[in-house]
């Protein structure tokens, strides 16, 4: 190794060990502020704790004194006489206009629910020698069976 290149790499290395010892100082510096200003966090801390455990305590006791209590009883169910729905005519009996009253409400018709789906839509893309080498077709008029574009090491 050439004497230049020596100095280089120990300059270089000199500057990080330089660089390490000042971010190292910094981070105690730092660290020690930090635990001169977590005495006083510490007293208000406690003090919001404090408070908090005691609004967690009142919640928690009115929860088990509304556990204790009951809602009241519900109303009892009212009683009606069984109502009779109208019967629907037998098949092929015709019923009068005069013989059914006006105000009774015929039975409705039942419908007849079919479902009709529409045809597939099928869309074919051609694309320019897709899953042929070249665009040569199987039996047809096409370009020669050998045109060089293949993997066929």
């Amino acid at each position: 190794m050439k004497p230049g290149h020596a100095a280089i790499i120990s300059l270089v290395l000199a500057l990080a060990v330089g660089a390490g010892a000042f971010a190292a100082q910094r981070t105690s510096a730092v660290a020690s502020s930090a635990k001169a200003s977590a005495g006083a966090k510490d007293a208000t801390a406690s003090a919001q704790i404090a408070s908090r455990t005691r609004a967690l305590d009142r919640m928690e006791l009115s929860l088990r004194k509304a556990l204790k209590q009951r809602p009241p009883a519900l109303p009892k169910m009212p009683k009606f006489k069984p109502v009779k729905a109208p019967q629907a005519p037998a098949a092929g009996v015709q019923v009068s206009q005069r013989s059914a009253p006006a105000t009774a409400p015929s039975a409705p018709a039942q419908q007849r629910v079919i479902t009709v789906r529409p045809p597939p839509h099928i869309v074919i893309v051609h694309r320019k020698g897709a899953g042929h080498e070249g665009g040569e077709h199987e039996g047809g008029q096409g370009a020669p069976a050998q045109q060089g574009g293949g993997f066929d090491d």
